[in-house]
């Protein structure tokens, strides 16, 4: 009997090893958001590169330098206009991954411009700049998924 007992107890923890585990991914957009922002207001309107620089994962490739980042930003604003202030003004998580799209919009006389920053984290690690974009044709196109913040 108690050989039995032990034996359907060694089955059930071997079925459910074998089983896969569902991770749950909870995201913070306001985190995400305010990371974004954070980034956004170093590298576009004060062009502070060793500050917004930081702000990048640890894991950013050996070969993208602060001298990178600062070609990347000036290559985003071609004509050197550049936002003085910065809204997060919506978001959007992307399904299944530890990725939350924000984004922004740049004021610079009266005249905006729109970005778009991919975080990547979650609420548990907080969230990271994991790419970079600007509208050159105005806003970002609305999705099913986009959130106003």
């Amino acid at each position: 009997m108690k050989l039995n007992l032990l034996f359907l107890i060694l089955c059930l923890l071997f079925i459910n090893s074998c089983i896969p585990r569902l991770s749950f991914i909870k995201h913070n957009e306001r985190l995400a958001a305010r990371e974004a922002t954070k980034f956004a207001e170093a590298a576009f309107v004060n062009r502070n590169y060793e500050d917004a620089y930081k702000l990048l994962p640890k894991e950013t490739d050996a070969s993208f330098t602060v001298d990178s980042l600062r070609e990347f930003v000036a290559n985003m604003h071609p004509t050197n206009e550049y936002p003085t202030s910065i809204k997060a003004t919506d978001y959007e998580v992307i399904p299944g991954q530890q990725q939350v799209n924000v984004y922004l919009t740049g004021d610079t006389n009266g005249k905006s411009l729109y970005y778009l920053l991919g975080m990547i984290g979650t609420e548990q690690t907080g969230y990271k700049v994991l790419s970079l974009y600007r509208s050159k044709e105005g806003p970002y196109p609305n999705s099913p998924m986009r959130k106003p913040l």
